[in-house]
């Protein structure tokens, strides 16, 4: 569950094609729909260094991520390339674009059980469960635009407040730290995780 970067219904967030892709919060069926799209998003961007850990961790990556698509419980948003929208963007389905990033989590308490495993810590107390932001992956080729800063404040948008949110990163990954601390998360501690003992470091996000 390890986040890394590379904006309800329909969130038109791009007023047309000039302005790049739209962000929606995806539906159940259009996970499904999307899967393939996705999958390659991911392939693409996770075997890059620093998230390459070898091409077996890749796939048990990707089977996850299979899993996840399919998980009621998942909140998603997706970046979808609709250049061919014209100037009625705001007026049509965004269903159909090209899908070039992804962002999604759900209510867990994965990092939680970590952190107090590993080092001892826990939340205020009486505080509700926990959003996770697991994955956030954006096409290379979509890069430098604030893509990927509009699909983390989509993402943490439709999770609601109430809230505190964690995620997992690696610390050598200079663009994802800076993205989220620069929305207000704030790094908590270093964890080991896995077979293949990935050091991460878990971050939390205040309740809003």
């Amino acid at each position: 569950m390890v986040s890394r970067p590379a904006d309800d219904a329909t969130v038109t967030d791009a007023a047309g094609p000039s302005r790049g892709p739209v962000v929606r919060v995806a539906s159940p069926a259009d996970l499904v729909r999307h899967r393939a799209a996705i999958e390659r998003v991911c392939d693409l961007v996770f075997r890059e260094a620093p998230w390459w850990s070898g091409q077996a961790e890749h796939d048990r990556f990707l089977a996850r991520l299979r899993q996840d698509l399919t998980d009621p419980s998942i909140l998603a948003v997706l970046a979808l390339d609709v250049r061919d929208a014209g100037d009625a963007l705001a007026d049509r389905d965004a269903r159909d674009g090209e899908v070039v990033g992804m962002a999604y989590g759900r209510v867990d308490d994965y990092v939680t059980g970590a952190l107090r495993e590993q080092a001892g810590f826990q939340g205020p107390e009486g505080e509700p469960s926990a959003f996770e932001f697991m994955e956030l992956a954006l096409d290379p080729a979509y890069r430098g635009a604030g893509l990927g800063g509009r699909l983390h404040d989509a993402l943490m948008g439709a999770a609601g407040e109430g809230r505190p949110g964690y995620l997992l990163t690696r610390p050598s990954a200079a663009p994802a730290v800076g993205l989220y601390r620069g929305r207000g998360w704030y790094p908590v501690a270093p964890l080991v995780l896995g077979p293949n003992r990935v050091e991460v470091t878990a971050f939390r996000l205040d309740p809003r």
